[in-house]
């Protein structure tokens, strides 16, 4: 009898540290500061505050990739017959580039989609990426995000990469 009695304690217990735990997960909260965070990585770019990017982003172990759509593929291996489809980015040379940039630079974001427990989540997207209101590419874009003391951080960022005219 005391088995069962422990047991049932134990159960309850851990049902009720279940409970605790996630209640301490507040989806919406997180869905509404990864809102920020994507409006805040808009503004990075259209302020052209490339210090401000960085800090969006882990300090360290991001990934940063992008994936050259057939007619880009075509042109640059053209050029480079060793290009690869898929291809490292460097958030540092960006966050460089947009804040050095003579252009004005914007990129929008459409049909923005937010999957979170509150401590991991990804952001999926349309985005066209201009320079002085033309547009330079498109596609779709995915970020990996980790909830940290500092608040929301991207930890891997993939997009594809279209281009009406191949560079």
């Amino acid at each position: 009898m005391k088995t069962i009695v422990a047991g049932l304690a134990l159960v309850a217990g851990l049902i009720a540290f279940a409970e605790s735990s996630a209640a301490t997960v507040d989806s919406g909260t997180a869905h509404k500061e990864i809102e920020a965070l994507v409006k805040s990585f808009q503004a990075s770019i259209s302020a052209k505050e490339g210090d401000r990017l960085e800090t969006l982003f882990l300090p360290e172990g991001s990934n940063w990739w992008s994936v050259l759509d057939d007619a880009t593929y075509a042109a640059v291996k053209l050029k480079r017959p060793d290009a690869s489809r898929a291809v490292p980015g460097d958030l540092h040379k960006f966050a460089a580039f947009i804040k050095t940039t003579t252009h004005v630079p914007r990129e929008d974001f459409n049909n923005v989609r937010i999957q979170t427990d509150g401590m991991v989540g990804t952001v999926y997207f349309d985005y066209a990426f201009f320079l002085d209101n033309k547009q330079t590419n498109h596609g779709v874009e995915t970020w990996q995000l980790v909830r940290t003391d500092a608040g929301w951080r991207i930890s891997a960022l993939l997009y594809s990469e279209i281009h009406d005219k191949a560079n």
